[in-house]
């Protein structure tokens, strides 16, 4: 039984931080279930940074949305 972690240490982090309890909320809910993958929003955790022509620094994130009415 060596390194084995508390298993109370994953709902420590959680209502810990506000932003974590927040996103595992929205998860659990059936907001956070979708019908299928024709009704998922994508939404990126990484910012690239882009440099344009003009060598000027542009920051994106990639995002997609369902359109499905």
């Amino acid at each position: 039984m060596l390194c084995l972690q508390d298993p109370d240490m994953f709902w420590d982090f959680i209502t810990l931080r506000p932003e974590t309890t927040h996103q595992v909320s929205f998860l659990f809910s059936d907001r956070g279930t979708p019908v299928g993958y024709r009704h998922m929003n994508g939404y990126g955790s990484h910012t690239f940074k882009l440099v344009n022509a003009k060598g000027e620094p542009v920051y994106c994130k990639v995002r997609e949305l369902s359109i499905v009415m």
